[in-house]
């Protein structure tokens, strides 16, 4: 009730960010019984893209993906550092304290715009998701639909905040992501599996979006 009424009262088109998905769950079911739109009224994003949550909450939660392989190496290797050191088998070390970042934004419905929504809107998000990696074009997808192409398009972005092709581009960086985490995928290989045109497309594509080259990102965030 606390968490309901602490919502009501909170400016429209604010946005609300959960430490974990239990906590964005219980807001998305605080916000339906104060009657409040999600993502038009309140958008909401946690942390941890737990599966077994989403059947809970009254619209699918857009959620933080953390790098739990990364952290459960480190904390394996800890523990291994820690049982060397009571053994007497290594010497002692300075303590450390790694940092396990992000991998990507899981984007759902509860952070997907806040505008106006056409009706085939979530089967166009769909389509998506389950195409872009086939080489799905803005094109091909409003083809889909029985509207124009720019009937399509200008829907499309008063929903979402963005373009069809940003959409698009969206979900196969999500997969590149998820593939260069993974030490044994090799660079070159990605581009194919993620729909992007050639491999220097991809790479144009990450650098601009996280800042620094494919290869590095691997180094500093995959052991």
């Amino acid at each position: 009730a606390r968490m309901r009424d602490w919502l009501a009262a909170l400016p429209r088109g604010t946005a609300v960010f959960a430490v974990t998905d239990r906590l964005a769950t219980i807001a998305a079911v605080a916000a339906r019984e104060a009657r409040l739109r999600i993502p038009q009224d309140l958008a909401i994003l946690g942390v941890d893209d737990r599966d077994d949550l989403r059947a809970d909450a009254p619209v699918p939660i857009s959620s933080v993906k953390i790098d739990f392989e990364r952290a459960g190496f480190l904390a394996a290797k800890t523990l291994g550092e820690e049982i060397s050191k009571l053994c007497g088998s290594s010497p002692p070390r300075e303590p450390q304290n790694p940092v396990i970042g992000p991998l990507m934004v899981v984007r759902r419905a509860s952070t997907r715009g806040r505008g106006r929504r056409a009706p085939w809107i979530p089967d166009a998000i769909d389509i998506i998701r389950a195409k872009a990696a086939e080489g799905l074009t803005a094109a091909a997808l409003a083809a889909q639909f029985p509207v124009s192409r720019n009937l399509f398009e200008r829907r499309f972005r008063e929903a979402m905040g963005h373009s069809v092709l940003d959409e698009i581009l969206h979900v196969r960086m999500e997969m590149a992501l998820a593939l260069l985490a993974r030490p044994d995928f090799p660079i070159g290989a990605i581009s194919d599996f993620c729909g992007f045109g050639c491999d220097s497309d991809l790479r144009k594509h990450f650098r601009k979006r996280m800042g620094l080259s494919m290869r590095r990102w691997r180094a500093e965030n995959v052991l």
